[in-house]
Formats: structure tokens, sequence, C-alpha cells
């Protein structure tokens, strides 16, 4: 049988480095609610909305079985967790506005 792999020589100092170290806590996932707030008849009065409204901006999108959808996180400071979507569906041709309670 063969060894694969690499030796690595550990220093004194080194072990109690990796001995010394605090584990670091995960960060648990939060999840949003998220109710649905308004319907558009084209993507260009849902866009005007969020723009005119001035809190959101654009951050991502992805695609998803109910459609695309826009990421739009606070913009007014570090405190404010509120957020929207935008769903966009092809099929139905429906604009979504989608607001988070949480």
């Amino acid at each position: 049988m063969e060894f694969v792999g690499a030796l690595h020589n550990i220093s004194d100092s080194e072990e109690e480095d990796i001995e010394n170290t605090i584990p670091t806590k995960k960060r648990r996932a939060v999840y949003s609610i998220y109710e649905k707030e308004k319907e558009f008849n084209n993507l260009d009065e849902a866009t005007h909305f969020i723009k005119t409204d001035g809190q959101y901006r654009y951050r991502t999108s992805s695609e998803s079985a109910e459609g695309q959808k826009r990421f739009y996180p606070c913009a007014l400071d570090g405190n404010c967790s509120s957020k929207i979507q935008l769903l966009l569906n092809g099929i139905l041709r429906t604009y979504n506005l989608i607001l988070s309670k949480m």
C-alpha cells in the first residue's frame, strides 16, 4: 500500500496555538417572513415604485420555481432589517412586491 499525502512538521509553538484557539460559533441563518404587499401590471411600474420609495436598493436576483426574484434590502442604515422581494412571473405576467415582516 502506498501512502499519498504530505507530512507536516509542527513545532511546539504551533501546537500550542492550535490548542489555544477558540472555536468560532456558527452564525444561525435568519429567515424572513414575507407577505404580498402589492401587484403591478408591468416591471416599469414595480421598479418605479421601489425607486420613489427611496428606502431600498437592488442587491441581487435569483431564479426559482415561481419565477425570478429580485432582492432589495433596506438602505437607510445598518440597523434597518426590512427588505423586499420583487417576484417576476413570466408565465403569468405578474409582478408582485413582497415585503418582509421580520
